[in-house]
């Protein structure tokens, strides 16, 4: 895909664990609203006006450390929504809601990667660990679990708009 004609099928976007921590508890905000005032002058630099929600928003977490302590990590993992609205989030053309879903992290810990995505056929959040695929189980509830007990640090969240054909599966 190209951006040309206002296509943009791909988005990156990053920001910083301590101001979405401070920003979604100072302003008593949800996810979605801490990441717009966090983001809002990296966002308005990376995307062109007038072009529509991607296809894939990638969130780059920034930590200030490989070894966060537990209750940042943990009162990261409680932010993290399952859905939000990408126009909230990086803004719409037309001020339309463009719904997404959280299809995939990517963890850090201990100079390790490892991945969790949503198998949409199966129904079950699955961690690809080097050479070994897990079930983690089937909840966004049971993802946080495992994060937590394991200290893995979300270092990439990859939101799908559920507006936009599965992955793989677009027309030609």
């Amino acid at each position: 895909h190209d951006s040309v004609g206002g296509s943009y099928p791909q988005f990156v976007l990053y920001a910083n664990v301590d101001d979405i921590i401070t920003t979604a508890n100072l302003q008593r905000v949800p996810f979605e609203s801490a990441l717009r005032l966090v983001t809002s002058d990296s966002a308005v630099g990376n995307r062109k006006t007038g072009q529509s929600p991607p296809s894939v928003l990638t969130l780059g977490l920034v930590w200030a450390s490989s070894r966060p302590p537990k209750e940042q990590l943990s009162h990261m993992l409680d932010l993290i929504d399952e859905r939000l609205d990408l126009a909230k989030v990086i803004g719409a053309p037309d001020g339309a809601s463009a719904p997404a879903q959280l299809v995939g992290l990517v963890c850090y810990q201990a100079s390790h990667y490892c991945a969790i995505v949503r198998d949409e056929e199966s129904g079950t959040w699955r961690q690809f660990d080097d050479t070994a695929v897990t079930v983690v189980g089937e909840s966004w509830l049971d993802v946080r679990f495992k994060c937590h007990s394991s200290r893995y640090q979300p270092a990439l969240a990859l939101y799908q708009n559920t507006r936009e054909p599965a992955f793989g599966g677009g027309a030609a």
